[in-house]
Parts: structure tokens; sequence; C-alpha cells
């Protein structure tokens, strides 16, 4: 039997443990308001979750569902259907001036699941580990992958800022890559990288270390008649493409800066262009995170055990100042005021319900619009009264995303990397968009030795499949026919020559811990959530006095790779420790600039073992019923976390305008010395 929860009164209640709804939850309750967050799954993260092989192929065959909720004390055959509004007799502690409104789930975000084993395609019902792939609570699959974060990003300082960067550890990604003319090439990230660099003519890297000069020295909020550097208002209106043929640069450094340097998301010759100002701002944020944690770490950095860790951590934060945390429990109606039409509670999925005059809710349950001529019959839709005039849902899009298990890495004696294929980089073919494409192994523990799990995404086109759009990045990467080593004369030992590097060096690197701000937060509990080897709290409690250090006060802007000679490769002795700028997150190890000292060889295609190809729709945020309630955008075709770190604070400051969001925590203070320690 499902307990009532006590209390049955919150200034906010959060439904789903996705990342910007953990974001919320956990700036709420920091400012001292009480916070109930409920999540319908039995694991955190929502559609931001990292979750074992064998969870991720279970969720797959739900259609990228959460599991079937009991509703009613005695389960589904209690007589609760979850498809008939709740009454009064389910809601004792309704008042007559209230009207429930009942909710259902909108449009499912994931669907179109193809599975392939080697280069055979097949039902994903039948879905079977194949041989090769072995241990699956040893994976962990990013539901909204691939995901990084930048060094200098927005959420790496609301990490620190609010003290969460003490539930994390982060691993520096190795090497970043551009793919052109089916070979991988170093992203150069350093004056140093530009000047290693192979495939550019030292005119070329002479008018590349200008521009990236150009970028890091001047200020482009500047105005230029207070001299020096800064680019004209003219220049920063037009194009970014082309400013970046304006200071002579070739169509294949263009292709790196606009896709692997600034990470624009879409195509800028066929759609609609940023702006040389958006553009520059990007460059500016890649550059100032190389180097951030030390000389040799690159731009980028991903969670230990997956990006699901991210809203956990926010989640802890919440937890300490005093947030109830409930999972499998979700919300099924609203109870509004029937004058005002405000907020005013909410049903559970047990039928119990609750006060509070604010809701914010993951995508999937309260974003979807109802038409007109069926609104009154429409069961499951919020009324469209509720949606403020200046809310308007946007043009629907989707991802097509693929994960796939290889048994060598993309580049040898490098696990963790990032490749991207620029728009028309595979001979005009689909997709239409850039590609981006995370490697990840043993050493962020997201998959067993051996073996390297593989994330892809693109925007995807319309019409088509997530398989149709993704598979010819698929087949430049891959070789998916069993006796692909036979055939090519490469034998095991290639393989085995691939995989001696990787494991020597994540030997030397991947199995310490660095030092940093505190001691690792062990999570207790049993492990039913799935989320990629970490364990999480069945109950939703977190262990009591889970401190977190103050960080240092930034002592200045980042320098510049191009202000100083930053090393283009080498790995930190005690990576990711204390920043440039004196603030600190934990790595477990450091890597090169972005692997821009690593040269351009042959490539040498992995052997893909299993692959799940699906799609995802994009929903944008929505705020409903006068700023009483917002519902959070599901994940996007980004790579990095700006925009939701940006959500989240948007929301939070809508919801409660007159509370700070995340100060700054004061220092603890230090611990008075004894007297006999006074008397020495």
């Amino acid at each position: 039997m499902d307990a009532d929860i006590d209390p049955s009164s919150f200034d906010l209640v959060v439904v789903g443990t996705g990342l910007p709804e953990s974001i919320i939850a956990g700036a709420a309750a920091q400012a001292g308001k009480t916070v109930l967050h409920l999540d319908p799954a039995d694991n955190y993260g929502s559609h931001w979750a990292t979750l074992q092989l064998d969870t991720f192929v279970e969720w797959a065959k739900r259609g990228g569902a959460t599991a079937p909720l009991k509703y009613g004390s005695d389960g589904p055959d209690s007589g609760t259907n979850p498809t008939q509004a709740p009454t009064a007799s389910a809601c004792p502690t309704m008042e007559s001036e209230l009207e429930v409104v009942p909710l259902a789930a909108s449009a499912p975000i994931f669907s179109d699941f193809a599975l392939q084993v080697g280069d055979a395609a097949t039902h994903l019902a039948n879905c079977v580990l194949p041989p090769g792939v072995e241990a699956p609570k040893k994976y962990g699959v990013d539901l909204a992958g691939p995901r990084l974060a930048l060094a200098s990003g927005a959420v790496i300082d609301l990490l620190i800022q609010c003290g969460a960067h003490n539930y994390l550890e982060f691993k520096a990604v190795e090497g970043s890559f551009t793919w052109r003319n089916g070979q991988l090439e170093p992203v150069p990230s350093s004056r140093a990288d530009v000047f290693k660099s192979r495939s550019l003519s030292l005119v070329e890297k002479r008018h590349l270390t200008k521009f990236f000069k150009l970028v890091t020295e001047s200020n482009i909020e500047r105005d230029p008649s207070d001299g020096g550097d800064s680019v004209s208002e003219e220049d920063l209106d037009m194009a970014f493409g082309a400013l970046l043929t304006k200071h002579n640069l070739p169509p294949s450094i263009r292709q790196s800066l606009l896709y692997s340097v600034a990470l624009l998301t879409h195509d800028q010759d066929s759609g609609p262009a940023v702006t040389a100002r958006e553009g520059l701002r990007a460059i500016t944020a890649y550059l100032h995170s190389v180097g951030r944690f030390g000389p040799g770490v690159g731009a980028f950095l991903y969670p230990l055990y997956g990006s699901g860790e991210l809203p956990q951590a926010f989640c802890r934060i919440a937890a300490v100042k005093g947030a109830l945390y409930v999972l499998r429990r979700g919300v099924r109606a609203l109870l509004l005021d029937k004058a005002s039409r405000r907020l005013r509670g909410v049903v559970t999925t047990t039928g119990q319900s609750l006060r509070t005059s604010k809701l914010v809710s993951g995508p999937g349950l309260l974003e979807s619009l109802p038409k007109a001529e069926t609104q009154a019959e429409s069961l499951g839709t919020i009324p469209l009264e509720l949606y403020n005039g200046t809310t308007t849902p946007s043009e629907e899009r989707f991802i097509a995303r693929f994960v796939c298990i290889t048994d060598t890495p993309l580049t040898p004696g490098q696990s963790n990397i990032l490749v991207t294929f620029p728009s028309g980089s595979l001979s005009m073919a689909l997709p239409a968009h850039p590609v981006r494409v995370f490697q990840a192994g043993e050493s962020a523990a997201v998959a067993p030795a051996g073996r390297f799990l593989v994330q892809v995404s693109t925007i995807g086109s319309e019409g088509r499949s997530a398989r149709e759009d993704l598979q010819p990045v698929a087949e430049a990467l891959f070789e998916t026919r069993g006796d692909a080593d036979e055939e090519s004369g490469q034998g095991e030992e290639a393989s085995n020559r691939a995989l001696e590097a990787t494991d020597e060096q994540g030997a030397s690197r991947g199995t310490r811990e660095a030092g940093g701000v505190g001691e690792r937060i062990e999570q207790t509990g049993s492990d039913t959530a799935g989320n990629g080897g970490r364990p999480a709290e069945e109950n939703g409690s977190f262990s009591s006095g889970l401190g977190a250090a103050s960080p240092e006060p930034n002592s200045g802007p980042t320098p510049s790779p191009f202000n100083a000679d930053v090393p283009g490769s080498g790995v930190a002795a005690e990576a990711g420790i204390s920043g440039t700028d004196g603030q600190q997150v934990r790595t477990v190890d450091g890597a090169n600039s972005d692997g821009a000292a690593a040269q351009t060889s042959e490539f040498r295609k992995p052997r893909l073992l299993w692959c799940v190809y699906f799609k995802q729709r994009v929903a944008a945020g929505q705020e409903l019923a006068e700023g009483d309630i917002y519902v959070c955008g599901s994940p996007d075709e980004s790579l990095t976390y700006g925009h939701v770190a940006e959500e989240a604070e948007t929301a939070f400051k809508r919801l409660f305008p007159d509370l700070p969001y995340y100060p700054p925590q004061a220092p603890e203070p230090e611990e008075a010395p004894d007297e006999d320690e006074a008397a020495e």
C-alpha cells in the first residue's frame, strides 16, 4: 500500500527529476521554500537519466515510457482507472470552491525505435544482447546523449556556486575531432595545436592564429570608438560564416569553427544563419574552457557514471535543504480555484490531494495544447485559458539518436572523444545538419573493459526515421560485418593493440582518484534505478550531513590559450583540481587539449556489435496559469547544457520573483582552537 505524503501542503511541487526540474527544486529549497519532488519512474533523471544497458533495453521496448504506475492502493485492479477524472470521493480534502482538471500524458517524447545487431536489423521486442556484449550493468546509456559540459559553461559555474560539485566527478574529454574526407582531424584549441597541425598550410595557420587572437583579445560588447581590436558593429551583424570568409579562412577551417568550436546545431548554408556576434560569443566560451581546470585539460567535461549524475547532484542539494522526494508517484489532476483559475493544489496518482500554489513539471505531462474544437472532450489536456497569451508552443521537431557498442576505440589510445560531422561532410548525404558523436569507455564508468559506448545525435529530417538519418554516419564510422577483420586483413592483433593502448592509458589515469574538493560522496540504498552503475535511493531520501564546501571566489577572467602557451598535449598530474580562475571541480584525470596534438592518421573502423536507433521529440518549455505552473522543455539538439541552465533560472525567477536564485554559499566557519591549543 502506498502511504500518503505528510505534510500535505508545499510551496512548490515538482514532477519529474530531469535536469531543469532538479535545478529549480534545488534553488527553491535553498531559498527556504518547502518542496515536494515527485517522479512517476523508479529512478532519477527522467528524460535526462543514465540507464544501465538492460534497463535501457526494457525502456526501449516500452517505447521510451516509464514503467507502468500502480493506481489506487492495491494496484491496477483496484478499480481506480488512470484515464478517469478524479472525483470528490477520490479527493476527500478537496474544498467546494476547487475544480478538478484531469491530466494525461501528451504525445510520446521518444519513438521510432530500431535495433541493429552487427549488420542485421531486427525487431526490438526480440532484443537479446549478442556475444561480446556482456555485463549489461556496467554500461551507462544517456537518454539525452551525447551531452557534454563546457568547462567555462553555466552549469559548471552553477555546480560550484551551489556546492553540487561535491557530489560529482568529471572526466576530461581526451580529444575533439572533425570528420573530413574520411578522416578524423583534430580540432585546434591553442596556439600550439594550430602550429602542430599537418593539415594546414603555413598561411592558413597564420590566418587562424590571427583570428583566434582577435576573438580572445577583443570585447564584442565594447564600443568600437574606444579603440583596440573590437569587431565593428557592421561585422557583428553579418552572418558568422561570412565573417570567417572575410578573415581568409578556408572552407575546411570554417566548417571546424562553425560546428566543432562554436558548436552550432543547424546547417549554416541552407538554414537560418547565426550572426557573427552569436558565433564569436560561442567561440570565446570554448576557448575560455580550454585549460580552465589545469594545463592539458580540454574544453569539455563528462560526468563519471554518465550525464544522469547531474540532476541527481541538484536533487541532493534540495534534499539537504529539506525537500521531500517520492519516486513512483506522479500527478494526475490539478486543483484550480473556480473563480480565479489559479492553481491551488494537485492530485497524485494514488488519489491524494495536496495543497500547493506552484507546480513545475517535466515534459510529457502538461505541455500538450488542446485543439479548440475538441477541448471540452479531450481528457488529459490543459484548458487553453491556462496558457499565458505571451507563450505559444514552438514548431514541433525531432532529434534522431542512436546508441551503439563497439569493440575498439575510434582513435587508438583515446577512450573518451567527441567527433563532429559538419553539414555536408558525407558527400551531401543525409543527415542535413551537423552530427555529434561521443565515445566513452571504462575510464568514464559507462562501459566495461574492452568495450566502448558511442552515442550519436542530429536534428531529424522530416518524414524520415532515425535510422535513415543516421545510417550514413554509422557506415562511415563503423564496420558492421562480423567477418570484417578477416576481410580487411587486420585480424585480432590490430584490435588487441588498440585495446592494450587504451587499457594502459586507462590504468595510469582512470583507476586513481584525483585530489580535489572534499571526499567522494558514496550513495546508499539498493540499486534498483539502473543509473549507469551508480545506486540511487529507492525512496528518495538522502543521507544527512552532505555538506558542501564553498568554492573560492573567482579571481578574474580565464587566460586565453592564445595569450599564453597552453600545451596542446600531456596529462595533468592531478587533473581537474583548481582551475586557473580559482574555482574547483573534481575530475579523475587530465587529457590533452581536446586531442588536437594527436595528428590525423589512417582511420580504422571499429566493429559495431549492437545498436539502437530512436527519435526524440523536442518539447519547448511552457508557462501556464498566470505563472503558477511551468513545464520544462525536453532535451534539445545542443551538445552542452547552457540552454538548460538558462531555462531553469528564467523559470525560477518567474515562479518566485522575490527570491534569490542560488546565492553564493557562505564558507563554513573555522573551528575555534580549544584551550590547550590556544595556550600553546
